[in-house]
């Protein structure tokens, strides 16, 4: 036999029919217990169905939110590569709609200003005098020249970004412990992962 337990809904002492049973045996308590189980299934099929339909921009944008805090503890404490100003945010050198193939890959981003990321068309002129002045020619030729050639098109969907996000979220786990300024050469030999 069963201890007596309280009801969830009414709170008055009842002999359950079992342990898992939760309410009492009056209809209100019933209709309450009913009431919540089948909220508990539209929630859960309503997450199905939302995460179904998300659109692909979401998954990318999902993805793209793990990536930008890797660049930013690369290139803790470094100025914006395209100006030499106060580094706020992760610019991409290629334009992440026009490049979609590159958007993730941690040679196309370096961190730079508002408002050189934002108002000036990522400061193209100055991320090149950047890229030199900081990596040297050879880094900003493969940039500039190789790296389109090396990562071609590729048709991201919602399956490959949902593998990629782990892999990402694993690097910045292990990126988030750097508390230091790095040296160009660690943030270029990071990047490589």
């Amino acid at each position: 036999m069963n201890k007596q337990k309280k009801c969830a809904y009414c709170k008055t002492p009842f002999q359950p029919f079992n342990s898992l049973q939760k309410s009492c045996y009056s209809s209100e308590c019933i209709i309450a217990f009913n009431a919540e189980q089948a909220d508990k299934k539209w929630q859960k099929r309503k997450k199905a169905i939302k995460e179904k339909i998300k659109p692909l921009s979401k998954y990318k944008a999902e993805l793209q939110d793990i990536i930008n805090p890797i660049v930013h503890h690369l290139d803790f404490e470094h100025p914006c590569i395209s100006c030499g100003g106060n580094a706020t945010e992760a610019g991409h050198y290629y334009s992440r709609g026009a490049h979609s193939n590159l958007a993730y890959n941690l040679n196309n981003i370096f961190m730079q200003c508002h408002k050189c990321n934002n108002y000036n068309g990522a400061n193209i002129v100055g991320y090149d005098d950047g890229l030199i002045e900081v990596f040297g020619v050879e880094f900003f030729s493969y940039i500039k020249f190789d790296i389109r050639k090396e990562f071609k098109h590729i048709a991201l969907t919602k399956e490959l970004i949902e593998e990629k996000k782990p892999i990402a979220r694993q690097v910045l786990k292990e990126v988030s412990g750097i508390q230091s300024k790095l040296t160009n050469i660690e943030r270029l030999q990071l990047r490589e992962y």
